[in-house]
């Protein structure tokens, strides 16, 4: 007897990202990026959950003058508790 395969339904990739040094007044809206396509944006509280994922995607994240620790997550299994730190630079 096997262990049934649900990765045809797709993997899930959730969490939250925090931005230090982001201004006051300037949107704190995260790009998720799958594959270099944007699919997403985290909520006003930075939380953000994308579904329907294969094995070997690649999911990153966008916000201008920000960069991102880490800066991409290889999908290998179902996510939920992902932690993405942001550090904001004024160009």
């Amino acid at each position: 007897n096997t262990t049934p395969d649900f990765t045809d339904y797709g993997l899930s990739v959730g969490g939250k990202i925090v931005i230090d040094g982001l201004p006051e007044g300037v949107n704190n809206q995260v790009t998720i990026l799958v594959n270099s396509k944007a699919v997403a944006t985290t909520d006003e509280n930075g939380l953000f959950y994308v579904s329907g994922l294969s094995k070997g995607d690649k999911v990153s994240f966008y916000k201008e003058n920000v960069t991102f620790y880490p800066s991409q997550q290889t999908v290998s299994e179902d996510i939920y508790d992902l932690r993405v730190d942001g550090h904001y630079e004024e160009q």
